[in-house]
């Protein structure tokens, strides 16, 4: 199945890490929406889901369908459930950005830490955004979203990011580094090369 987006006329983002495991990807189709539409769809998601600056419903339902059971407190579960607060530093993430045509909807929607959503949206969707026109479909290959992320997840999507397999093709690689000494906390720096320019 990836072989055939990758040999079809449709654009394909991919990280290139997924391509070695096929039955551990997802395929997420994509469409660049016109600014107005996302502000409307964002106005939609703020204003049936928020109250006080917290995403409530969702983060109710979430935990009342048992997202939240085994990676976080008893306690932050609960108060999951009563008042819909996420545990401090998560925060909602659309796996497919309204941007490019993602919904609303609780299937669209996982939990993150809040730097791995930054990085998430720096190093993989605004790329992709900057790259499209709009109405423009695509299609994005991505390791499976789990319903939530933390920051130990945050390797899988960024060690073959195609934002540091770039730097990788325009720097000097220093070749006494392995990759199983990665820290997956080290975030946009990168252990395995240094830059040519001369400052």
């Amino acid at each position: 199945m990836i072989k055939e987006f990758l040999d079809s006329e449709i654009k394909t983002f991919t990280l290139p890490s997924v391509l070695y495991k096929e039955a551990e990807v997802y395929v997420y189709k994509l469409c660049k929406v016109a600014k107005e539409d996302v502000a409307e769809a964002r106005f939609i998601y703020e204003q049936l889901n928020y109250e006080n600056d917290k995403p409530v419903h969702v983060v109710r339902e979430m935990a009342d369908r048992g997202f939240f059971d085994g990676l976080f407190s008893n306690k932050a579960v609960r108060v999951a459930k009563k008042k819909g607060v996420l545990p401090e530093g998560y925060q909602i993430h659309h796996i497919v950005p309204l941007k490019l045509g993602g919904s609303n909807s609780v299937k669209n929607l996982c939990v993150v830490d809040q730097e791995t959503h930054a990085m998430l949206h720096q190093l993989i969707y605004q790329p992709i955004i900057d790259r499209m026109e709009l109405g423009e479909k695509a299609v994005l290959i991505l390791p499976p979203f789990e319903r939530v992320i933390k920051k130990e997840d945050r390797v899988k999507f960024f060690l073959f990011s195609e934002l540091r397999r770039h730097a990788m093709q325009n720097a000097q690689v220093v070749t006494h580094h392995k990759k199983d000494n990665l820290n997956a906390n080290m975030g946009f720096r990168d252990a395995y090369c240094r830059s040519g320019r001369t400052r």
